[in-house]
């Protein structure tokens, strides 16, 4: 387990960064890296002498791996619905028009992501108070499953946009829910990117979805509300030049990255394989 390593990481980084064949580079790396471990000020005592289900790290690893599992759970029901409300809306009849979600049942879906949505926000907070660090690797978890479920909330609240659903306007956020939201998911992206990029490096596919939301996130709120982005205090969003320069930059660094992963990788490979073994045979 990474968290039951104790000192003999410490260790490791250690001869590790009195390498004297290490650049800078890579020595600044080792110690961010090692930083990101720190539990309190120090790396987590080992378990693997003595069992302890008490440690910070298992108690996080814990909260975030229920909240996880709840988001798959919603992530699919949200999913399977919009779904079936798409196709009924496609090609609508009096029995399919019944099949729409009830009531009862979208209340309590809505009331659901909701509470996923704040719960995965506080568990950030949460996670930097426990480990005393809010630079812990942990918290790259934390902010990708916060993200996720304020976009889980809001494809939920507006699947009937544009088709006259009238659950839609009973299970909906008004305007302030929806840039409270915005704002609190702007900020996480905020955290999360310098975290994945001192963790993963700057070619890594996560790196490049992290780019694409804080970009979308920044211009969603720079055309509604872009006083209240103003507002979060942080840093590079301060007015409106620097919001419209980060968000290119986001884009940019999305659409480089996404362009080292082809889409027909695959087919490349294969055709590959078959021009070597072509060469074989002759």
């Amino acid at each position: 387990h990474r968290f039951d390593i104790g000192e003999d990481m410490k260790q490791i980084h250690k001869g590790s960064n009195d390498d004297n064949n290490e650049d800078d580079d890579d020595k600044m790396k080792n110690g961010i890296l090692e930083e990101m471990e720190y539990v309190n000020g120090t790396f987590p005592i080992s378990s693997k002498e003595e069992k302890n289900n008490t440690r910070p790290t298992l108690i996080v690893e814990n909260a975030i791996s229920d909240l996880e599992q709840l988001r798959n759970e919603i992530d699919v029901v949200v999913t399977t619905l919009l779904s079936s409300l798409n196709s009924n809306n496609n090609h609508p009849s009096p029995k399919q028009q019944q099949n729409n979600i009830d009531e009862d049942t979208g209340i309590e879906l809505f009331e659901r992501c909701k509470a996923l949505e704040m719960a995965a926000d506080e568990l950030i907070q949460a996670t930097k108070l426990k480990l005393e660090n809010d630079k812990h690797v942990l918290l790259i978890r934390c902010c990708r499953l916060h993200l996720d479920s304020a976009e889980i909330l809001l494809r939920f609240t507006n699947r009937g946009r544009g088709h006259g659903d009238s659950s839609t306007q009973q299970l909906s956020l008004s305007s302030k829910q929806q840039l409270d939201i915005m704002c609190r998911f702007v900020r996480t992206c905020h955290i999360l990117l310098p975290l994945q990029i001192n963790y993963l490096g700057t070619h890594h596919p996560d790196i490049a979805r992290t780019n694409y939301d804080y970009a979308m996130a920044i211009n969603s709120l720079l055309s509604r509300a872009p006083k209240r982005i103003f507002e979060l205090g942080l840093e590079g969003l301060h007015n409106f030049d620097s919001c419209q320069r980060l968000e290119a930059k986001c884009r940019k660094e999305h659409i480089r990255i996404d362009g080292l992963y082809p889409r027909d990788a695959k087919e490349k490979i294969h055709e590959f394989q078959k021009k070597i073994e072509m060469e074989i045979k002759e």
